[in-house]
C-alpha cells in the first residue's frame, strides 16, 4: 500500500478526550430518553407557537423546557442556591406576562430576556462556583449559546447510528425481536379489521374518524416549515442540554485586574473642578427651578418647554456621572488612607449633586407631562431615573463600604423593577392619566390611547360612554376597527387575559348597535 491511501486523522484535544470518556460512561437509556424528550420540546414549540400568537403558550413551554433541563442535568443541579431560585422566579414572572398583558414593547423585551436569563439559570445551578458577579460569567453565557450547544447538535444522529449498528450486530434480545415482529405482523391484520369494525359499529367510526383531529395543527401545505422548526429547535435543544453533561463546562476564566493603578490625586482634582461645576448648578436650581421663579426662564419658552428642553441633558449628564464614578472607584489605588478618604468625600459629593440632577430631571418632567399629557416613553423615562437613583445611594454605599457587593445588589433591583414594570399594566396607567388630565383641563390626544395595546381599552370606553359626543367620529371608527382585530375565536394556547378583557369590553359597548 503506498503512503498516498493512508488517511491520516486530526488528534483528539485533551479536552475531547475527556468529554468522549465521560460520554462513553452515559448509558444508551439516558441518551435515548434525551433524544426523544428534546424530540417532544421540538414538536410542543412547533404546536404552540407555530401561526399562532404567544400567550399562555410561553407560560407553558417554559415549564416543558425546565422540566426536560431538569431531567437531563439532574445529576449536576444544586438546588439548594438561592440565586437559582430567584431567578427561576423571575423567569416565570416575565414568562407569565405573555398571558396577562398586552404591550407589544415590553414582550419583544420579555422575548429576549427570558432565554438569556435561562441560560443564566442553568449554568448558575449546574456551576460550582457560580460567581455571576464576574464578567467570565457572560462569556460562560456566550460559550454556551453559540458553542457548547452547536457541538452537539449531531449528536441524536450518532446515538441513532450507534444503535442501528447495535441491532446489525444482533445484540437485540430475543424478545424485544419477538415483540418487533409481532407489531409488524399486526398491520395488514389491522388494515382490514378497522373498517369492518367502523363499519360494524358507528360510534367506532367516530371515534376514529376523530382520532385525526389530533393532528390538525399540522397542514399538509405547510409541512415543510413544520419540519424545519421542528428539527432544528429539538437539535438545538438537545445539544443545549447535552453540554451539561460534561465536567468541563466548569472551568474557569481569566478575570480582569481589580487592583487600581491611578494615583487618587488624579481623580480628586477632576472630581474637585466637576464638584465645583455641580454645585453652582445646584444652587441656580433652587433658585428658579424649585422655587418656581417663572421670570428667569429665556425669552420664548414657555416653563413647560423649558423643563422638557433640560430634560435629556440632565440624564446625560447622570449617565457621564455614574460612568465617572464606577470607574474611579475601580482603578483608584488604595495605598493612602488619608487620600482614599478625601476621594471617598468627593465621590460621595458627585453622588448627592447628581441625585439632585436625578430628581430635578423628574421635576421637569413632570411638568412636561402636566403640560402636554403622558406618554409611554415618559413612565419608562421615570421608572429610568428610580433606578438610577437607587443605583447611586448603591454606590454610596459601595464607596464607603468596600466589601458591598455592589453588582449583585445593582442587579437584583434592576431585575426586580423590570419585573414589577411589566406588572404595573404602563398602558392602562397612561390612559387613565390622561383621562383624568382632561377631566380637568379638556385636553387629550384620544388617538394615542387607541394606538396602545388592549391594556388601556377598559379606560377609553369608559371615556367614550361618558363623554363620546365630544368627539368626532373617528374615534368610533377606529375603536371599531381595533374591536375588529380581536373579535375572533382564539386557540386556547393564545390566551392572553388582557386581549379577552377587551373582547369582552368592546363587545358589551358595541352590541346596542
Amino acid at each position: 500500500m503506498s503512503d498516498d491511501n493512508v488517511q491520516y486523522e486530526r488528534p483528539l484535544s485533551d479536552e475531547e478526550l475527556k468529554r468522549a470518556e465521560e460520554e462513553g460512561k452515559i448509558g444508551s437509556r439516558d441518551r435515548i430518553h434525551t433524544v426523544i424528550f428534546a424530540f417532544l420540546v421540538g414538536m410542543a414549540f412547533d404546536y404552540l407557537f407555530y401561526d399562532k400568537y404567544p400567550g399562555l403558550s410561553f407560560t407553558i413551554f417554559g415549564v416543558l423546557l425546565m422540566g426536560f433541563f431538569f431531567y437531563s442535568a439532574r445529576e449536576r443541579i444544586n438546588y439548594k442556591r438561592k440565586t437559582g431560585w430567584f431567578v427561576l422566579a423571575v423567569i416565570f414572572l416575565l414568562s407569565s406576562n405573555f398571558a396577562i398583558r398586552s404591550n407589544s414593547f415590553l414582550a419583544t423585551l420579555n422575548a429576549l430576556c427570558v432565554p438569556l436569563l435561562t441560560v443564566a439559570y442553568t449554568i448558575l445551578v449546574t456551576n460550582e462556583k457560580p460567581d455571576w458577579s464576574k464578567p467570565s460569567f457572560i462569556i460562560k453565557m456566550a460559550e454556551r449559546i453559540f458553542y457548547l450547544s452547536f457541538l452537539n447538535v449531531l449528536k441524536p444522529f450518532i446515538f441513532l447510528k450507534q444503535l442501528t449498528a447495535k441491532k446489525e450486530k444482533g445484540e437485540i434480545n430475543k424478545t424485544r425481536r419477538s415483540i418487533l415482529i409481532g407489531l409488524l405482523a399486526s398491520l395488514p391484520v389491522l388494515i382490514f379489521v378497522v373498517p369492518l369494525l367502523s363499519s360494524a359499529d358507528m360510534v367506532f367510526n367516530h371515534y376514529i374518524r376523530n382520532m385525526a383531529d389530533i393532528f390538525d395543527f399540522i397542514k399538509m401545505d405547510n409541512l415543510f416549515i413544520h419540519i424545519i422548526l421542528t428539527g432544528g429547535v429539538f437539535l438545538y435543544v438537545f445539544g443545549y442540554a447535552w453540554s451539561f453533561k460534561f465536567s468541563d463546562a466548569n472551568r474557569e476564566y481569566p478575570e480582569l485586574e481589580k487592583e487600581g493603578n491611578i494615583d487618587p490625586t488624579v481623580i480628586i482634582t477632576m472630581l474637585g473642578v466637576m464638584n465645583a461645576v455641580y454645585l453652582l448648578f445646584t444652587i441656580i436650581q433652587f433658585s428658579y427651578l424649585y422655587g418656581g421663579a417663572e421670570g428667569m426662564v429665556p425669552q420664548g419658552f414657555t416653563y413647560a418647554e423649558y423643563a422638557r428642553r433640560g430634560f435629556f441633558e440632565l440624564v446625560a449628564v447622570t449617565m457621564i456621572n455614574f460612568a465617572i464614578l464606577i470607574t474611579a472607584m475601580r482603578v483608584a489605588k488604595n495605598d493612602n488612607i488619608k487620600l482614599n478618604r478625601v476621594l471617598n468625600g468627593f465621590l460621595s459629593a458627585l453622588v448627592i449633586f447628581t441625585c439632585n440632577m436625578l430628581f430635578s430631571a423628574h421635576y421637569k418632567m413632570s411638568m412636561y407631562e402636566e403640560a402636554y399629557g403622558y406618554t409611554e416613553l415618559r413612565i419608562y423615562v421615570h421608572i429610568f431615573m428610580l433606578l438610577m437613583f437607587i443605583l447611586f445611594i448603591l454606590a454610596m454605599v459601595k464607596i464607603w463600604h468596600v466589601r458591598f457587593q455592589f453588582f449583585k445588589v445593582s442587579f437584583t433591583c434592576a431585575v426586580l423593577i423590570y419585573v414589577a414594570l411589566n406588572f404595573m399594566n404602563v398602558h392602562s396607567i397612561i390612559a387613565r392619566n390622561n383621562i383624568e388630565r382632561y377631566y380637568a383641563t379638556g385636553n387629550i390626544d384620544i388617538m394615542y390611547l387607541l394606538n396602545l395595546s388592549y391594556d388601556s381599552v377598559p379606560q377609553v370606553v369608559e371615556l367614550m360612554e361618558a363623554r363620546g359626543a365630544d368627539f368626532p367620529e373617528d374615534v368610533k371608527v377606529r375603536l371599531r376597527e381595533k374591536y375588529n382585530s380581536i373579535n375572533r375565536d382564539y386557540k386556547w394556547m393564545e390566551y392572553n387575559y388582557s386581549v379577552a378583557r377587551a373582547q369582552r369590553v368592546l363587545g358589551e359597548y358595541f352590541s346596542g348597535e
